[in-house]
Order: structure tokens, then sequence, then C-alpha cells
């Protein structure tokens, strides 16, 4: 399993399709026989030479084939006419799907030498004169007959024992067999949504095999619950998975991985792998060990982001009416000045300064000016308040002559 990096945005959906395709492709179908090469190092068991179609002369032969890992099996020609020389090599298959009637062919390959040996064979065709020899001639002309649709020439050229043996493995007692079902292997669901710093289930095991198979995922721990349980790396027919899939995992696709192998008997087949038409195919029955196995994606998503702290001052929350002290708010009124009834200034006295002295409040002291914001101060206050000191001098001044007018005059007395 391989985790990817985090995505850009737009090429998420892209990413999470994909894997969901590529998961869905997973989903086995049934078993191939594993590709095991096969090869022939030159060595044979001889039979003889039989006629067929007429008087075509060939010659019969029980190939010895080396499989890797598996020792050497015994197998018989069922391509007529292409060559095969030391050295050549094939691949392993299911023999229903290459070749034309598969089923007669192998019933013929599981009723006959090597499977059987020759002392059976003599007793299930009721053939007592059999030997060897006659039996890898008999065998090779009736698999010929399903293969190619050889016939075996009823002359005296061909020995009445193979003749025999030919017509018992192509007449009524051959019934046609089939090749046992390849074991499958899956995981369900194929793909699934994971998330985070919790484990992800279940994905269930179908296995048609025997005994368990090997299950993983790189780099992750797979459970047998979804809480609890213990660590798994086997699991058998019906068993439930569950992935840990730790915090900080990074967005991307977490592969589970099932693998089982299985004992397979029947029919198969070699062929070539490059050049399948210039080889020729040879056929045995056996036991093969099949491999087998299945994937499930499960898809992380991106981690959350990390909240950011918050910056912005917090808004006060108004004071209920009358649960708190008022903050007073500074007056941007002029105050108005009381008339001094004080004696003016003699002639002669240095005059006050405009916008200098303070006028005189009766009994307090006036509020200190505010000016509103956004407005100039042009000196308008302290201007006004020299005025309003000239006009009461002025009035008091005119007041003293009225009253020295009024005074009566004293006349002058002569002598």
């Amino acid at each position: 399993m391989t985790t990817t990096g985090r995505r850009p945005a737009r090429g998420r959906l892209a990413a999470i399709a994909a894997a969901l395709v590529a998961a869905v492709g997973l989903v086995l179908a049934p078993a191939a026989f594993a590709a095991t090469p096969a090869s022939w190092d030159g060595t044979a068991e001889w039979g003889g030479y039989i006629y067929v179609n007429g008087g075509d002369k060939v010659q019969t032969r029980l190939y010895n084939i080396a499989i890797e890992g598996s020792g050497t099996v015994k197998a018989y020609c069922v391509d007529r006419g292409t060559p095969i020389n030391k050295g050549d090599v094939w691949d392993i298959h299911p023999l229903g799907s290459q070749i034309t009637n598969p089923e007669k062919v192998q019933w013929i390959l599981e009723h006959s030498y090597p499977m059987l040996t020759v002392a059976q064979l003599r007793t299930a065709a009721g053939i007592p004169g059999l030997d060897t020899h006659d039996v890898i001639m008999g065998t090779q002309a009736a698999l010929w007959f399903y293969s190619n649709g050889n016939v075996l020439d009823d002359t005296a050229d061909n020995s009445d024992d193979v003749k025999a043996l030919y017509a018992y493995f192509t007449g009524p007692a051959n019934f046609g067999s089939t090749t046992a079902p390849a074991p499958t292997l899956s995981l369900s669901p194929a793909s699934t949504q994971g998330k985070t710093g919790e484990r992800v289930g279940p994905i269930t095991v179908s296995w048609s095999g025997s005994g368990s198979v090997a299950v993983a995922a790189p780099g992750f721990t797979l459970y047998s619950a979804k809480t609890g349980g213990s660590a798994v790396t086997t699991a058998q027919d019906g068993d439930q998975l569950w992935i840990e899939i730790p915090a900080g995992t990074p967005q991307g696709t977490v592969t589970i991985t099932a693998n089982g192998s299985a004992q397979v008997s029947g029919g198969l087949i070699l062929i070539n792998p490059d050049t399948p038409e210039k080889v020729q195919k040879l056929a045995y029955a056996g036991v093969q060990a099949v491999a087998v196995s299945a994937t499930a994606a499960v898809i992380v998503p991106p981690s959350a982001p990390t909240p950011t702290p918050s910056t912005t001052t917090p808004t006060p929350t108004p004071t209920e009416p009358g649960t708190g002290t008022p903050t007073p708010t500074p007056s941007t009124s002029t105050p108005t000045a009381t008339p001094s009834t004080s004696t003016p200034t003699p002639t002669g006295s240095t005059p006050t300064e405009p916008g200098t002295s303070t006028p005189s409040t009766s009994g307090s002291t006036p509020s200190e000016t505010t000016t509103e914001p956004g407005l100039p101060d042009t000196g308008a206050q302290g201007i006004g308040t020299t005025v309003l000191v000239g006009l009461s001098t002025l009035a008091l001044g005119a007041l003293l002559l009225v009253v020295a007018s009024r005074a009566p005059r004293r006349g002058r007395h002569s002598a």
C-alpha cells in the first residue's frame, strides 16, 4: 500500500473516481491458473507409429515436461501438425477455454496412463493384452480425434489393441469430464471511505478454497473487530476485517490485499506465451496449485483543517438600563457668563487680552468646553466672552452718568 500526499482540490474528485474505478476492477473474476513456466528438455516416453486419415503415418510420444516448482509431468499432444523442439516453454492454463471438445479430452486424460497404471487400464477397458506402447498410441489417437478431427485407420497398419483402446476412449464410455472449478477470492466492499483516527470496516472475506488466506495492509494494522479484538494476518471464508487509520494519515488510498492458494485437479493445457500458434500445445491431467488474490481500497479523505484563532475584538454587551453607572457625556455648549458687579478697572490699567480672562459665574465653575469631533476650533468662544465683558462695562458706565446728572447742584453765595 502506498499513500499519496495531499492533492489540489480540483483534482480530488478525479483521484477518488479513479480509485473507485480501480477498486471495482480488482474484484476477482474466476481465478486464473498461475502463469507457471514449463519447459521441455527433449526427453519423452516412446509410443510408436500410428496411421490416421487414410494412411498418414504419425509418431506418438508422451513428453516429459518440467514444471517450475512442481517437478515433472507427462503430457500428450493436442495440436497435431505444430512442431515441438527442445527448450520450448509454456504457461499453464485451464483446458476448457483453449481446445475443442475439452470435456472429452479431459475424460481421456483422467482415465488413461499415467493417471491410471497400465494394469488398471487393462481392467477398465477390458483389453488384457495392453502394454505401455499400445496405451500411448491408442490414447494419442483418441486425443487427436477430439482435438484435431483425426480418425484412426481401421487397417492392419494399426494393432488390434491400439484400435480397441481408441474405440474405448471415443465410445459411449467417454461421457466427458470437467475441471474442478478454480478457487475464487474476494474482499467486499471493494472500495470504502475511510476516516482518520478510527477503524474502518467491516470488510468481508469470501474464499472458496480450503484453509485460510493471507491478509495485509502494508503500513497499517488489520483487526478482527471494530473495537478491541486482535491484529490479524490471516482470514478464512466469511471473516470480517477492520483497518485502523491513524490520525494524521495523509489523503490517499490504502490497499488491503488477500492472497490464497488451492490445489485444483483436472485437465491442464500448456501454451507458449510468445508464439502459441508456432509451438505445439500439450495437455495433461493432474493437480496444479492455483494462486489467487483480491484487493480492496480504503479511500482516506483530506484531514480537517486546524481552526485559526480569531483576532476580532469582541463587541461589548450593552448594559441593561439601571444596572450600571452611565458614562458622563462631555458638554459641548458654551457656558453663559454672569455680568460682573465689581468695580470696573480704572482708566489706564492694562486691558485684558482677548480670550485670556475667564468670566465669573455665580456659585459654580463653568463646564469645560468640548469641541465637536471633526469641527475646527475657530476661537469664537473667547471672542464672545470679551464682547460680553465690554458691553457690561459700557452699561455700567452709562448708569453712573445718569445718576450723576440727576444730583442737585449747589449755587454760589455772595458776601
